[in-house]
């Protein structure tokens, strides 16, 4: 079997953060199972504008048309091309924030009309999610379950840590208004272990569910081959890069 892929998403807009540390710590705990490859999608110092409610997606049946015009293009890239998901976010008014939902958005909404015809991929990809607030009962449990009904949306799997009774990794500042970036640890001794076992557990069933597949492929139904073995879902999306390229080529020449 081949390796696998582990992108961790950090939606926090602040570098070197809180979030990231933990997706970072998640990602190691991945990499504990062998077989895997990581990679790290950092939103901050991205721009990436809200859905405009233009519905020009769905009239092209194309990914989000802008995505060229702001970082959106790299989100769908390393979604697309991921096995496994982990995805942080901080907590932001309960719940997840800007940034990342906006990402979310567009991506939601470029591939319902991508795929309006067929319907959306069965990606069937692995997904664990983490968040860190100030306060203990702080808004994670609802940035989690946020982030939890997104992947579940987009015909995904999710697994818990499996460490406490939370259906993600959570960090705290137990109520200490600290502001400070990557410091996390000193505040909460929980965080990076959640995290470390987060990512472990993703890392563990990506790899039991794309053997399953394989072994079954010819016994599932086709979509499974088709998203799941074959990717077919980055190899749309290369030719609609191809595609807009060459657009942009004929307008410049």
């Amino acid at each position: 079997m081949a390796k696998v892929n582990i992108v961790g998403i950090v939606g926090s807009p602040r570098h070197h953060s809180n979030t990231e540390v933990m997706v970072r710590e998640a990602l190691e705990g991945a990499k504990e199972t062998g077989d895997v490859e990581t990679q790290l999608l950092l939103l901050a110092g991205k721009k990436i504008n809200p859905c405009l409610s233009c519905f020009k997606c769905n009239e092209k049946r194309d990914f989000c048309i802008f995505r060229f015009k702001d970082d959106m293009h790299e989100v769908y890239e390393k979604y697309l091309a991921a096995d496994g998901l982990i995805i942080g976010s901080p907590v932001y008014h309960l719940s997840i924030s800007g940034i990342l939902k906006n990402a979310i958005d567009r991506l939601g909404q470029g591939l319902n009309s991508k795929y309006r015809a067929t319907g959306r991929p069965w990606f069937a990809k692995v997904g664990g999610v983490l968040t860190q607030g100030m306060g203990r009962f702080g808004g994670q449990e609802y940035t989690l379950q946020f982030l939890v009904s997104h992947l579940l949306l987009m015909n995904n799997m999710v697994v818990a840590p499996g460490m406490g009774d939370a259906i993600g990794a959570i960090g705290s500042f137990n109520n200490q208004a600290i502001r400070q970036v990557g410091v996390i640890a000193e505040y909460d001794v929980e965080a990076l272990p959640q995290s470390r076992a987060l990512g472990k557990r993703v890392a563990e069933l990506t790899r039991i569910v794309r053997t399953g597949a394989e072994t079954l492929k010819d016994e599932l139904p086709e979509e499974y081959n088709k998203y799941l073995l074959q990717r077919q879902a980055i190899t749309d999306y290369a030719r609609a890069t191809q595609k807009w390229e060459s657009k942009q080529g004929k307008a410049l020449s």
